[in-house]
């Protein structure tokens, strides 16, 4: 439990719009938030190179009592709290990027799978096509992978309440304080996320959405993923900026390939062009994250016993497979002809054997074939 003196500390310097960079290394040289508010222009000078405009900012931030002590109610009464870099439920898949947050707000809860997320992200107004994508791709990612999306309407919405029918996880990323009803219009997305997934953001109780907030808000969205999938985009999407975010940290950048009479598909399609990998299943985008999720994933013992016994925590569609596999190499065509969709969605063909995979039941050999271990 974060104590008051840190709590209000965090909130002061959350509030004094300084850069995550300068914000990293000013707690770093003093030893915490408390030390930052409470040190001198000297010190804030010296330790953190704080110039004469950053400081005072930290001063008349530290010194609102009044907005501090709102903002301190808010935190309870909207079930927020304030999650620090080297919490146990800290998102490590944020220690990859160049410049991590100190800190976040959060309401719902972290877990560790969550480090295999896919952000999934379009314009508000998108097509009805795109919305159909949208729904599709969500329910196949999951449950190998969290979505992670801004919240919007329009694509990012349709994802996130996709994902969550599907019995997936989400995280939603505002460009706000948790406790702004922004966007309106999703209410009822922002009440369901945190049952089963989590609403984060790195601007305090209070603040309401800026327009300067959204560049940062997609670079968190990027670096909270292990790939961008850009459903829809037009020439000046934002969806853009997230996909240069995520290729600026090494991230995978993903577009589906759009009707090239309609202005929304301009830009996804331009990424195309540039190089970006073509998403037109949920298996394209989990066959090319395979070397990254094992890279995230500690190597776990193979649980298949001896008596041929499943262990107990496999989900149907994996224990499906695994009987289809476990006696003989199978490839995937077979396993498609076999079992789709009269046990099993494409997706969760897909999401399965990658599962499998990673608990180290069943290897993947050339040609696409699977064999047991």
């Amino acid at each position: 439990m974060m104590s008051s003196s840190r709590e209000s500390a965090w909130l002061a310097l959350a509030d004094a719009g300084l850069s995550f960079g300068v914000l990293s290394r000013l707690v770093d040289a003093l030893g915490g938030p408390e030390a930052a508010v409470a040190a001198s222009d000297q010190e804030l000078s010296i330790h953190g190179g704080l110039n004469t405009d950053q400081r005072k900012r930290i001063r008349e931030s530290t010194g609102d009592q009044v907005r501090r002590n709102r903002q301190i109610d808010v935190l309870a009464e909207t079930g927020q709290r304030i999650m620090e870099r080297g919490d146990a439920d800290w998102p490590l898949i944020l220690e990859e990027s160049p410049m991590p947050p100190p800190f976040l707000f959060v309401k719902g809860t972290i877990l560790p799978e969550d480090r295999f997320a896919v952000a999934m992200v379009g314009p508000r107004k998108a097509t009805p096509y795109g919305l159909e994508v949208a729904r599709r791709l969500a329910t196949g990612f999951v449950p190998a992978l969290t979505i992670v999306s801004g919240l919007a309407l329009g694509i990012d919405t349709t994802a996130q309440e996709a994902a969550l029918k599907a019995g997936g996880r989400t995280i939603g990323v505002a460009a706000c304080g948790l406790d702004q009803d922004y966007p309106q219009g999703n209410a009822r997305l922002r009440q369901r996320i945190p049952e089963n997934g989590a609403l984060i953001s790195m601007w305090p109780p209070l603040t309401k959405s800026r327009t300067h907030f959204f560049p940062q808000r997609n670079e968190l969205i990027a670096a909270l993923s292990l790939a961008v999938v850009i459903v829809e985009a037009g020439e000046r999407s934002g969806a853009l900026l997230t996909a240069r975010a995520a290729a600026d940290i090494g991230r995978d950048v993903f577009a589906v390939p759009g009707d090239i009479t309609r202005a929304n598909s301009r830009g996804s399609n331009r990424l195309l062009a540039e190089g970006a990998g073509v998403c037109t299943c949920p298996e394209d985008v989990i066959a090319a994250l395979e070397p990254s999720l094992r890279d995230h994933m500690e190597v776990l013992p193979a649980a298949v016993d001896s008596d041929d016994k499943f262990p107990a925590d496999l989900s149907v569609s994996e224990a499906v497979l695994l009987q289809a596999i476990r006696h003989t190499t199978r490839t995937y065509d077979d396993l498609v002809a076999e079992l789709v969709p009269a046990q099993l969605s494409i997706g969760d063909l897909a999401s399965g054997l990658l599962q499998l995979e990673l608990k180290g039941m069943i290897r993947q050999q050339p040609g696409s074939a699977y064999t047991p271990v």
